[in-house]
C-alpha cells in the first residue's frame, strides 16, 4: 500500500481588471464613461494548433442628446499582437505593426472614427470620435496569441474587464483545432469541462483560463510547425513539441480527517463543507471513501467505505454541519481510527487532514505510528 497525507490550507486571491472607458469632447472633460455604455461583447476564438486568433465586437451606445467621444483601455493575452481592427465593419484599419507603439497617436479630435494605439506590451487604446445623440458604434478587434502547453494541455489565458463600470460581460466560444497526431478530447474553461472541441465561456472581472486537454496518438511527442501572418508583410513562426498526457494514478481509498473542535467554529463549518465538496468532485470515479470527525472524541461517518460519489460526499458534509462542537482535539486518535479504514487495502491511499492545526503538542512519530506508516528519507 501507497499512502499520501495531504493537509489542507485555503486561500483567497483576487485579479483586478487594468481595462478602463473614458468620455470626452470639445466641451466634456475626460472623465469615466457616464452616459456612453458597451452594449454588448462577443468574443470568438479560433485555436489552430497553439496559435489562438481571437476577435472582439463591441457595440458602443449613446442613448444622450449630446455627442460624446470614447476612449478604452483594454488588455491583451500575453504575447498579443493585433492584426486587424475596424469600426461599423470596416476592417481596412490596420494599426498594430511589429512595433509594440506607434507615434504620434495623441487621443484628439480628428478625422478618423476609430483609431487603435498599442500602448505597451500588455494593452491597447480604442479612440472613437464623437458618436452622435442616440447611436452606436460597432468595433471589431483581432488579436493572435500563443497559447502555452500546460500538463498536456494549451492553455489560454483572457484578461479581465472591469464589469463594474460601463463595461459590460464579454460572451464567447472557443474551437480548438490541433495540430496532426492529436485530438481534442475536452475544454476546461470557468471551471466546466465541454466534451469535445468547442465550448463557450463568460468574461468578467477576473483573469479566464482555457484549457484545451490534448490527446496524443502513440506514445512519442509530436510537433508542430505553424506561421502566421502579422501586419505590413510580418510573419511569426512557431514551433510547438507536445509529449502524451501522463496519467497519474488516482487514489483507491480516501480518508478525510476532519477537525471538528470547537476551535473550529472561527474557521465555519460552512468553509469546511465548501473544502470537503470542492475535493470530493475531484475524487477519481473508482475511489472509495470515509471520513473521521474528531474532538476530543473520535468517529468514523459511515463505518465503512463508500463509493465517492455524490451522496456519499454529500453525507460527509452534512455530518461536518450537524456535529456538535466539543472542546479538545484528539488527532492521534483520529490517526488510529483512520488506520482501521486503510490497513489491508490495495493500490494507493489517501489521508486527507482538514484542521486548524490548534493541537496539543504531540509527538510527530505518535502520528505515524497511529497511522501505521514508515517514515521516509
Amino acid at each position: 500500500m501507497k499512502l499520501g497525507v495531504v493537509a489542507v490550507l485555503a486561500s483567497v486571491s483576487s485579479a483586478s481588471a487594468n481595462a478602463t472607458f473614458d468620455e470626452y469632447s470639445e466641451t466634456v472633460r475626460q472623465q469615466p464613461a457616464f452616459q456612453l455604455f458597451e452594449a454588448s461583447c462577443d468574443v470568438d476564438i479560433e485555436l489552430r494548433g497553439a496559435v489562438a486568433t481571437i476577435e472582439t465586437r463591441q457595440r458602443i451606445v449613446n442613448p444622450g442628446q449630446t455627442p460624446l467621444a470614447a476612449m478604452l483601455q483594454l488588455p491583451l493575452p500575453a504575447g498579443g499582437q493585433v492584426t486587424r481592427f475596424g469600426a461599423r465593419g470596416d476592417r481596412g484599419l490596420v494599426v498594430d505593426a511589429h512595433s509594440p507603439s506607434i507615434e504620434g497617436a495623441s487621443p484628439v479630435l480628428g478625422v478618423d472614427p476609430a483609431f487603435l494605439h498599442r500602448t505597451d506590451s500588455e494593452s491597447y487604446r480604442v479612440i472613437l470620435q464623437p458618436i452622435a445623440a442616440e447611436h452606436d458604434v460597432l468595433i471589431d478587434t483581432t488579436v493572435v496569441a500563443v497559447a502555452q502547453p500546460r500538463g498536456g494541455m494549451l492553455r489560454l489565458v483572457l484578461p479581465a474587464r472591469d464589469t463594474s463600470g460601463k463595461l459590460t460581460v464579454c460572451k464567447g466560444n472557443v474551437r480548438a483545432t490541433p495540430g496532426p497526431g492529436a485530438t481534442v478530447r475536452k475544454i476546461h474553461v470557468g471551471g466546466a469541462e465541454t466534451a469535445g472541441s468547442r465550448a463557450g465561456f463568460t468574461l468578467e472581472d477576473k483573469d479566464l483560463a482555457i484549457d484545451v486537454e490534448i490527446d496524443i496518438a502513440g506514445t512519442q511527442p509530436i510537433m508542430w510547425t505553424q506561421t502566421q501572418p502579422l501586419v505590413d508583410g510580418w510573419s511569426a513562426s512557431f514551433v510547438t513539441v507536445l509529449g502524451p498526457r501522463v496519467k497519474a494514478a488516482g487514489a483507491r481509498r480516501v480518508v478525510f480527517v476532519i477537525d471538528g473542535s470547537r476551535s473550529m467554529d472561527l474557521v465555519g463549518r460552512h468553509n469546511v463543507v465548501k473544502v470537503v465538496n470542492r475535493i470530493g468532485a475531484a475524487l477519481p470515479k473508482d475511489a472509495e471513501v470515509e471520513a473521521v470527525i474528531f474532538d476530543r472524541e473520535v468517529k468514523r461517518v459511515f463505518d465503512g467505505v463508500r463509493p465517492a460519489n455524490a451522496q456519499a460526499i454529500a453525507a460527509i458534509a452534512e455530518a461536518v454541519a450537524k456535529r456538535t462542537a466539543k472542546n479538545g482535539s484528539d488527532i492521534v486518535g483520529a490517526f488510529a481510527k483512520t488506520r482501521e479504514v486503510i490497513a489491508n487495502v490495495r493500490g494507493q491511499a489517501m489521508v486527507i487532514v482538514i484542521s486548524d492545526g490548534v493541537t496539543p503538542d504531540i509527538d510527530g512519530n505518535a502520528l505515524t505510528t497511529a497511522l501505521g506508516a514508515k517514515t521516509s528519507t
